[in-house]
C-alpha cells in the first residue's frame, strides 16, 4: 500500500535531514517510526502526508506516485490521508463536533452525512458526550482523541500520527496507543512516529528506528515477540471509552472521501487477530 523508495531530504549540501530511506507498509499494518528528538521523524511524516517533497527518491501510496503527481491530484490524495498533527490544529472557537466535521464540510458533504460520520467518529474514540464542548474545555488526552476523530472521519487509506504522545502524561499516552490498537484491529493502516521506543515495542507489531536521519537495519523484533501474545489479547476487542489548514486545501467534489476506510469490514489479517492467543 505504502512504498518509500530511497528518499533523502537535504536542507543544504551539508545538512541531511533524511538519507536513503526505504521501507514498505502493507494494508492493515500498524507501524511505528521510533527515534530520539532530531532523528528525522517529523521530516519523514511531512513527506508521507505531502507537506514537503523529498530531495531525491519517491513515495507511492496506493495508486498514487508522488513523483508524478499533478498539482490537481495533491488535494484529492490528501482527502484520502488522515493526519494527527503534533500541534493538534484544532480551531478554538469550534466545538469538538465542529472540529471533527471540518474535513467533510470543506468538501461539500451533505448535513446528514456530516452528522452521521461525525457521531460515528466521536463514538469510536469515546468522545461523543463531549461533542458540544470547546477545545479549551478538554483535557490533553481528549484534545488528542478529538484530533484522531477528525483524522479518521473520511475513512482514510492510511492514518499518520506525528509524535501524538509528546504532550501527554503516561496514562493518556497509553490510552491513545490503546485507541490506535483498536483502530488497527478494525482494519486501519496506521503509521505513528514516536520518541517512546518502550511504548512502540509494547504496542507495535513492527518498528522502524531512525537515528540522525538514517533508518537502522535491525529492528527490535525479539522484545516485540515476547509481548505480542499479551498485546493481542489485551487490545483486540477493545475500543477506548474512558488546524484545518491541511483540510482547507481540499476543493469540494463528488468523490471526496470515497476511500477504502477504517469503518469497512476488517480484512483477513484483522479477522485472524480475533483468535484466542496461544497458551
Amino acid at each position: 500500500m505504502l512504498k518509500v523508495e530511497k528518499i533523502s531530504r537535504f536542507y543544504s549540501q551539508r545538512q541531511a535531514a533524511l538519507h536513503d530511506i526505504s521501507f514498505q507498509v502493507n494494508k492493515g499494518e500498524m507501524v511505528f517510526i521510533a527515534g530520539a528528538s532530531g532523528a528525522g521523524k517529523t521530516t519523514l511524516l511531512r513527506l508521507l502526508y505531502l507537506d514537503d517533497k523529498p530531495t531525491s527518491g519517491n513515495i507511492i501510496l496506493d495508486k498514487y506516485d508522488y513523483k508524478n503527481l499533478a498539482g490537481s491530484q495533491i488535494p484529492k490524495l490528501r482527502r484520502r490521508i488522515g493526519v494527527v498533527f503534533q500541534d493538534f490544529r484544532l480551531i478554538p472557537d469550534r466545538t469538538v463536533a465542529e472540529n471533527v466535521a471540518l474535513p467533510l464540510e470543506v468538501v461539500g458533504k451533505s448535513s446528514k452525512e456530516i452528522k452521521r460520520k461525525t457521531d460515528e467518529s466521536l463514538k469510536l474514540v469515546g468522545l461523543w458526550p463531549k461533542k458540544n464542548s470547546f477545545p479549551g474545555q478538554l483535557s490533553g488526552g481528549e484534545i488528542q482523541r478529538t484530533a484522531v476523530a477528525r483524522a479518521i472521519i473520511n475513512d482514510p487509506l492510511v492514518l499518520f500520527a506525528d509524535e501524538p504522545t509528546g504532550n501527554l502524561d503516561e496514562h493518556n499516552a497509553r490510552a491513545l496507543f490503546d485507541l490506535f490498537k483498536s483502530l488497527n484491529v478494525l482494519g486501519a493502516t496506521i503509521v505513528v512516529s514516536t520518541h517512546r521506543l518502550d511504548l512502540a515495542m509494547e504496542y507495535g507489531r513492527r518498528i522502524l528506528r531512525l537515528e540522525s536521519g538514517v533508518l537502522l537495519d535491525k529492528e527490535p523484533y525479539e522484545f516485540h515477540r515476547q509481548n505480542r501474545k499479551r498485546d493481542r489479547s489485551r487490545h483486540q476487542d477493545r475500543i477506548y471509552h474512558d488546524s484545518g489548514d491541511f483540510y482547507n486545501n481540499f476543493p469540494g467534489d463528488a468523490d471526496a472521501g470515497d476511500s477504502m476506510g477504517i469503518f469497512q469490514e476488517p480484512d483477513d489479517r484483522g479477522k485472524r487477530s480475533k483468535r484466542k492467543p496461544d497458551g
